[in-house]
C-alpha cells in the first residue's frame, strides 16, 4: 500500500501484505515497520499465504473491535493465554481525501503516527486534522494485523485512495477534536500577542456544532475542517499557525 517502498515482494515464502499498498500507498514504508534491532525495514509476513501454519494463524489475535473517544482512537484484540503478543502498532491517517483535494483523491497521502500497546488493546491520538485512520500491527511472529480488512490491490484501480475502503476509519471527529484543541490554543496564543482573532472564533464555533452532531455530513464537517484550519493558518506569529499537519499541501486550494 505504500507508494515509497518496494512493493509486493517475496521473502522467502512469505508475500508482503499487498493490501496494504491500498491505504498506505503514500507513505513510502510499504509492507514494513522499523526493525527495532537494527532500525531495518523488515517485511511483514502474511497470515493468508500458504506457508502459513494453522498454529501461527491461531496464535495470531485478531481484532474484537474499535472505538474512540475526542481525539482518542483504539481497537481492541483477543489477549488469550495461547495468542502471542502485539510487537509494533502504528497508526496511519491521511488529512486529504477527496474533499480536500482537486484531483478527487489521486493525491491522498498516508502519514505514520505512533501508538501504544496495552493487553488486549492499542490506541493513540489523532494528528489535528486527520479525516480517516487505521491501524497496522505487527504480532510476535511478524505477522500483519490490520484494524480493517482490506482488499487486494490487484483488485481496486492503482489511483484509488485507502480512504474509500474504510468501512470505519475513525472518521473526521477524532481528528476534528484535535484541530478544535489545537484552535483553542492558537486562539489564546492570539489573545496574548494581541491578533484579532474574531475569524478564528467563528471558526471553532462552526466546527463545534460539526463535531457535536450525531450524524456525519461529508460537505459540511469537510468544510468546519477547511475552514478551521485556514483560521489558524492566517494568526501569523503564533507557533500553532505553523503546524505542519496545516501545511502539509499549501498550494491546494481545498486543503
Amino acid at each position: 500500500v505504500f507508494s515509497m517502498g518496494k512493493q509486493g515482494r517475496k521473502t522467502g515464502t512469505e508475500n508482503r501484505d499487498r493490501s496494504l499498498r491500498l491505504l498506505y500507498r503514500k507513505t513510502g514504508k510499504q509492507g514494513q515497520v522499523p526493525s527495532s534491532a537494527s532500525g531495518a525495514a523488515m517485511p511483514y509476513r502474511n497470515l493468508k499465504c500458504p506457508a502459513t501454519t494453522d498454529a501461527e494463524r491461531a496464535a495470531s489475535p485478531k481484532v474484537l473491535g474499535q472505538g474512540s473517544h475526542e481525539d482518542r482512537v483504539w481497537i481492541t484484540l483477543e489477549a488469550a493465554a495461547h495468542k502471542v503478543a502485539i510487537e509494533e502498532a502504528i497508526l496511519y491517517y491521511t488529512m486529504n481525501p477527496k474533499p480536500f483535494d482537486t484531483t478527487r483523491g489521486h493525491r491522498e497521502e498516508w502519514f505514520p503516527a505512533p501508538a501504544t500497546i496495552s493487553k488486549g488493546r492499542v490506541e493513540a491520538s489523532m494528528p489535528p486534522g486527520a479525516t480517516h485512520a487505521a491501524f497496522c500491527l505487527r504480532d510476535a511472529n511478524g505477522f500483519l494485523i490490520s484494524s480493517e480488512a482490506l482488499p487486494s490491490f490487484d483488485k481496486v484501480p492503482h489511483t484509488t485512495g485507502g480512504s474509500e475502503f474504510l468501512e470505519k476509519g475513525y472518521a473526521y471527529k477524532p481528528g476534528l477534536f484535535a484541530l478544535i484543541k489545537l484552535g483553542k490554543q492558537a486562539q489564546a496564543a492570539s489573545v496574548k500577542a494581541g491578533l484579532d482573532s474574531s475569524a478564528l472564533k467563528a471558526a471553532l464555533a462552526t466546527a463545534q456544532v460539526q463535531f457535536d452532531a450525531e450524524a456525519i455530513v461529508e460537505k459540511s464537517m469537510c468544510d468546519a475542517i477547511r475552514a478551521l484550519r485556514a483560521a489558524i493558518r492566517r494568526q501569523k506569529g503564533i507557533p500553532q499557525a505553523d503546524h505542519p499537519q496545516l501545511n502539509r499541501f499549501p498550494t491546494e486550494p481545498l486543503f
